[in-house]
């Protein structure tokens, strides 16, 4: 692909943005303020918003499943309970699932199996929060996506 001419005039200006028909919705750019926003409103921290997007899909998770799919160097499952689940669950928006009749005899006989969590109705609300506060920046900081006539 060759190599597209910029005119020596507009060379000197400190940026120069696309043109806006060809740019599709980057909700990117307003991720941050839609979480100052969100954490401002619901008092919670950037990363338990993270953590709330990522099990929203989610009927129920173990902790050892999140630990694996956050892993890191020197993380464990401790630390996820900490920072992210014991808070969350304080506030309402994760609870521990109820088992049925055959679930809870199956852990009267096994008292190290993990216990189930899923995020509750408030929380599902806050993440639809989430994504209509981006939806809104974005269309108020956004770039118009029309082409020219």
């Amino acid at each position: 692909m060759p190599k597209k001419r910029i005119p020596r005039t507009k060379l000197t200006r400190t940026h120069l943005p696309q043109k806006a028909y060809w740019l599709k919705d980057n909700y990117n750019k307003c991720l941050i303020l839609a979480n100052d926003v969100i954490t401002q409103r619901y008092e919670i921290t950037n990363g338990q918003i993270g953590f709330l997007l990522l099990v929203y899909d989610l009927q129920f998770f173990y902790i050892p499943y999140i630990a694996k799919l956050l892993s890191s160097e020197g993380v464990t499952r401790t630390s996820h309970w900490g920072k992210y689940v014991n808070p969350l669950m304080d506030k309402g928006y994760i609870s521990e699932v109820e088992f049925g009749n055959d679930d809870e005899e199956y852990f009267l006989f096994n008292s190290n199996v993990e216990r189930r969590h899923m995020i509750t109705a408030r929380g599902r609300q806050l993440v639809q929060d989430y994504y209509n506060v981006l939806q809104s920046l974005n269309k108020k900081y956004g770039v118009a996506t029309e082409a020219p006539q």
